[in-house]
């Protein structure tokens, strides 16, 4: 490469970025995460001070 492509820029323009894609990775995002919302009271009917333990799996 040569020296000049080799650096980055101190600029950008948006066009160099190339087009815009609303929801690009939004497919791949929800295959690959899980979001479980809990309920809030059982927290508050057995409080605990420290956080809890990840497990790895």
């Amino acid at each position: 490469m040569s020296k000049a492509k080799d650096e980055m820029r101190a600029e950008y323009r948006r066009e160099d970025l190339g087009p815009l894609v609303r929801g690009k990775y939004a497919a791949r995002y929800a295959k690959a995460t899980n979001s479980v919302v809990i309920d809030p009271a059982p927290s508050k009917a057995h409080p605990k001070e420290e956080p809890p333990v990840r497990q790895q799996s």
